[in-house]
C-alpha cells in the first residue's frame, strides 16, 4: 500500500501540489485525472521518489519513501514516463530486456530470459523481438515498454507486492490498444499483488476501470473515490470548465459526451 499524507511540492516559489492526502491499494486501479497543467504527472513523479515532495510524507508499506534506496525500489517499483526516448539501434528483445537491469549485474540469467519471453508473449510482441525498436510505430514502441515495465516486476514466488506507476501510458496507442492495454492490467493484478496508478485523459475510460479515481485540480484534491463518486457533473464541470451530458449505453453502463 502507498500511504500518502499532506504532501506538497513547491519548485522555484511556486506550489504545484498542496495538502494531498490518499492511498492506494493493492489489486486496485487508481486513475489520476485533471486538466492539464493540475499537478498530475507532479504526484506520479512525487510517489516514484523523481522528486522528494516539500511538505507531508508518503509510505510504501509503512516505510518511509525518502529512507528506501533507489536501487531496491527498482526490484519492485516500475515506471513509465511520457514520451521514453532511445536513440540506439537496439531490438525489441533487448528493450524488454532492460527492464531486468535491477535484477542481475552483469549478464542476464536463465530465469531473467525466460521472464522476457513470458512477458513478451503476455504483451502479445514476441514476433517483433528481433526488430529494431527504431524502426517501429509509436503505438509499437508504447507496447514494447509496457512489456520492458512489467519485465521490471514480474511476478516471481513469494515477491513482494510490486508497484507499477503511469504517466500517460495511453500516448500512441489507438482505441483497441487502449481498452486491450486496461484489461492487460486486471490480468497483472490476478498473478501477483499489486499497486497501480496512473495519469490518464479520457474519462470514459477512467470510468470504465478505475477502482479508485482521483481528480486533481489547480494543485489541489478535488475529489477521490469509487468512479461514480468522483465522475460528478459538479465535478468534471469545474476541474475541466465544460459540462457533461452524462449518456447510457445499450448494457447500462454510463458514459460522458461533451
Amino acid at each position: 500500500m502507498i500511504q500518502v499524507e499532506n504532501i506538497g511540492f513547491t519548485i522555484q516559489g511556486k506550489t504545484l501540489l498542496k495538502d494531498i492526502s490518499l492511498e492506494f491499494k493493492p489489486n486496485e486501479i487508481a486513475m489520476i485525472i485533471g486538466p492539464n497543467g493540475a499537478g498530475k504527472s507532479t504526484l506520479i513523479k512525487l510517489l516514484s521518489q523523481e522528486h522528494p515532495c516539500t511538505s507531508g510524507s508518503i509510505t510504501w508499506d509503512g516505510v518511509d519513501l525518502k529512507k528506501q534506496s533507489k536501487a531496491d525500489l527498482a526490484k519492485n517499483r516500475a515506471i513509465l514516463s511520457q514520451n521514453v526516448e532511445l536513440a540506439f539501434p537496439l531490438t525489441v528483445r533487448e528493450v524488454v530486456m532492460m527492464g531486468r537491469y535491477p535484477h542481475f549485474e552483469s549478464k542476464a540469467t536463465p530465469k531473467d530470459q525466460a521472464i522476457v519471453n513470458e512477458d513478451m508473449q503476455f504483451f502479445d510482441i514476441e514476433d517483433m523481438a528481433d526488430r529494431n525498436y527504431l524502426t517501429l510505430s509509436g503505438g509499437e514502441k508504447q507496447r514494447v515498454h509496457f512489456a520492458r515495465v512489467s519485465a521490471q516486476i514480474w511476478p516471481e514466488e513469494n515477491a513482494a507486492t510490486r508497484y507499477l506507476l503511469l504517466d500517460e501510458p495511453l500516448t500512441y496507442l489507438d482505441i483497441h490498444y487502449q481498452y486491450e492495454f486496461m484489461k492487460l492490467l486486471q490480468r497483472m493484478m490476478t498473478m501477483q499483488p499489486l499497486v497501480i496508478v496512473g495519469v490518464v485523459h479520457d474519462l470514459n475510460l477512467a470510468y470504465r476501470y478505475a477502482h479508485q479515481a482521483v481528480l486533481i485540480h489547480d494543485g489541489k484534491l478535488l475529489a477521490s473515490g469509487t468512479a461514480d463518486e468522483v465522475f460528478t457533473s459538479e465535478n468534471i464541470q469545474k476541474a475541466f470548465r465544460i459540462e457533461p451530458h452524462i449518456l447510457f449505453d445499450e448494457a447500462g453502463r454510463k458514459y460522458f459526451s461533451f
